[in-house]
């Protein structure tokens, strides 16, 4: 799992290059998670699909932070 704060293009190429490193194992299970209103551009979307990451999203209270289903 790689958590971002935003879905700033180069904040995404760090969590491709850590998804990709650190999850090269062929069962190793690799997410990105963006914050919820975060817009990701269609480019990298498509990148995400081609490397078989997947993209989750999660929002923030002042008390919580959840991870939220498709």
């Amino acid at each position: 799992f790689e958590v971002k704060t935003s879905a700033q293009r180069q904040l995404i190429y760090t969590a491709l290059g850590q998804l990709m490193i650190h999850g090269e194992s062929p069962d190793c299970r690799r997410v990105m998670l963006l914050p919820e209103k975060e817009i990701l551009a269609d480019d990298l979307a498509e990148a995400l699909t081609r490397l078989g990451i997947e993209l989750m999203r999660f929002s923030l209270s002042e008390t919580e932070a959840s991870i939220l289903g498709d």
